[in-house]
């Protein structure tokens, strides 16, 4: 019997709490949002990626995902 890789294995999650700085793209339809949120104690903004079916700058918002690394964008994190 073979064991699974761990390259297959989902990274480990992480629960954060910022403000929606600005929505960058959000669909109706689906939901699906890219969002940048403002953490705590940083200058920098996080881009959150997901499915939010009512999001609003200057909501606070708690989430929980993974990060990671997109070829042309950088780092965010998946909600």
């Amino acid at each position: 019997m073979r064991s699974h890789s761990t390259a297959n294995a989902t990274p480990p999650t992480e629960t954060f709490t910022g403000i929606v700085e600005r929505i960058t793209f959000h669909s109706e339809e689906s939901g699906y949002t890219v969002a940048r949120l403002k953490l705590p104690k940083t200058d920098n903004l996080t881009t959150i990626i997901g499915n939010f079916a009512n999001i609003q700058a200057g909501q606070t918002l708690q989430v929980t995902g993974y990060w990671r690394d997109h070829p042309q964008y950088g780092p965010h994190s998946k909600s």
